[in-house]
């Protein structure tokens, strides 16, 4: 697992998914947060019915137009992957543990 140190601000983002549990039994929905490590501040969530990497990569889209950065080193995903296994892509087409 990699250590990542954020010195300042929109250096770091990370990201998860929770399952939250509706009222219906067995039925989850997917909370995904992106979250800047430095300052912990959640700068992009999104609750979905579905777990996919497409939403993943919208979400941090979304996120990194929203501040004006770009996506080159600054989001990290634990593993490289989506929770449903499947690799989330680089801005530069390809896989791996930086966004």
């Amino acid at each position: 697992m990699p250590r990542l140190r954020a010195t300042r601000p929109n250096e770091v983002w990370t990201w998860d998914i929770t399952k939250l549990a509706t009222e219906q039994r067995g039925v989850y929905l997917s909370l995904y947060v992106v979250l800047d490590l430095y300052s912990r501040f959640i700068v992009a969530w999104m609750v979905s019915r579905k777990e996919n990497s497409h939403l993943a990569e919208q979400l941090m889209q979304e996120a990194s137009t929203r501040y004006r950065i770009g996506l080159g080193n600054s989001p990290c995903t634990k593993t490289g992957r989506t929770h449903d296994g499947s690799r989330l892509p680089r801005p530069d087409g390809r896989t791996g543990d930086h966004l």
